[in-house]
């Protein structure tokens, strides 16, 4: 990828699969990171109209939500990861378009801005 913006379509220059998917997986931990962030900070929200949750309340609340997301994305982020292991050119056919172009850009549809 050459950095400019005309290089930042998905797909559009054959030979950049890897750099592609390593940018929609990158995306897909950004959008995580600040979803998971708004809904702990709306968890512990929630616990201190109850009361005030303790250090290791909030610690535990952290770690679950670490290990949600973390669950929650690492099937799409698997899938992308796997075409930059040379799956595409197995699965590409004249029949159709490369699946794994299309996971990334499905990917980048879902997790970008």
């Amino acid at each position: 990828m050459t950095g400019t913006a005309e290089a930042d379509t998905v797909g559009e220059h054959p030979g950049d699969e890897s750099t592609d998917i390593a940018r929609a997986i990158e995306r897909i931990d950004d959008r995580a990171a600040t979803v998971r962030e708004r809904q702990v900070e709306r968890a512990l929200a929630e616990l201190e109209t109850v009361g005030d949750p303790d250090p290791e309340t909030r610690a535990a609340v952290r770690r679950l939500a670490d290990r949600l997301t973390g669950r929650l994305v690492a099937t799409p982020k698997a899938a992308l990861r796997q075409g930059v292991d040379g799956s595409s050119s197995e699965n590409e056919t004249a029949a159709g378009p490369d699946p794994d172009a299309e996971a990334v850009r499905v990917a980048l549809d879902l997790f970008g801005d």
